[in-house]
C-alpha cells in the first residue's frame, strides 16, 4: 500500500508533489524548514538550503525557541543541515516530477509542506529507544508571474526659450480685460444717439 498525501487540493494539471518515508531527521526541524520555503520559488528554496548546508545562512525557528540564538534580521533561528539535505533532495526529485508533467520548473512555487511522525523504529543492540524517523510530503504548483507594466517614460524638460515662447503665445490669444470707465462711456455715448434720433424723429 502506498504512501498516502496529507493535501486534499492537489491539482493534477498544475501540480507536482513527492514524498519522502521514514527518512532519519528530526520532526522539529524539517517542519520549520518547510515552513520556511513555503510560498517561495522552487529554485530559490533549493539555492536557500543549500547555503543553510553550508553553515552560511540560518533558518529562522518560530517553535522551541528558548534555547536558541537570535540571528541577525531574523530572530531565532539555527543551522538544521540534515533536514535541509533531505529535502533539498526531495525539491530535486519534485522538479523532476514537474518536468516529466511539462510543467515549467522556474514557475513552480512550493504551496504545501510537512513532516509526519513514521512508524516507530527501535535501535538495535543495547541501545535503549527508538531513531528519528518521519515521512516528508512536499507539493508544488505552476504559478505564471505577471509581467510587470513598463514605468511611463516622463516628458523632456522644456527649454527656457520654448517657455518664454509659448508664454508669450499664450497672452496674445488671451482676450483682453474690459476696463470698466471705457464699459461706462460707451454705453453713455449709445444712450445719447439714440437721444438724439428721437429728438429728431418728433420734429
Amino acid at each position: 500500500m502506498g504512501y498516502k498525501y496529507t493535501y486534499q487540493s492537489y491539482d493534477e494539471k498544475t501540480m507536482a508533489k513527492v514524498a519522502g518515508t521514514n527518512l532519519p531527521v528530526s520532526k522539529k526541524d524539517s517542519n520549520e524548514v518547510l515552513r520556511f520555503i513555503k510560498g517561495r520559488n522552487l529554485d530559490k528554496a533549493v539555492a536557500y538550503l543549500q547555503e543553510v548546508i553550508k553553515l552560511k545562512k540560518p533558518v529562522p525557528f518560530t517553535r522551541y525557541v528558548s534555547d536558541l540564538p537570535h540571528r541577525h534580521g531574523m530572530g531565532p533561528g539555527k543551522y538544521p543541515k540534515n533536514a535541509s539535505i533531505q529535502i533539498v533532495s526531495l525539491l530535486n526529485s519534485l522538479k523532476k516530477n514537474a518536468e516529466a508533467k511539462g510543467l515549467k520548473s522556474n514557475s513552480l512555487v512550493i504551496v504545501h509542506g510537512v513532516a509526519q511522525n513514521g512508524p516507530i523504529i527501535p535501535h538495535y543492540g543495547r541501545k535503549i529507544g527508538h531513531r528519528k524517523n518521519i515521512h516528508i510530503e512536499i507539493v508544488a504548483q505552476e504559478i505564471e508571474l505577471k509581467e510587470k507594466g513598463k514605468k511611463a517614460k516622463a516628458a523632456p524638460a522644456q527649454k527656457p526659450a520654448q517657455v518664454k515662447q509659448e508664454v508669450k503665445q499664450v497672452k496674445k490669444e488671451a482676450p483682453k480685460e474690459v476696463n470698466e470707465k471705457e464699459l461706462i462711456s460707451n454705453i453713455k455715448t449709445e444712450m445719447g444717439k439714440v437721444q438724439t434720433k428721437k429728438t429728431e424723429v418728433k420734429k
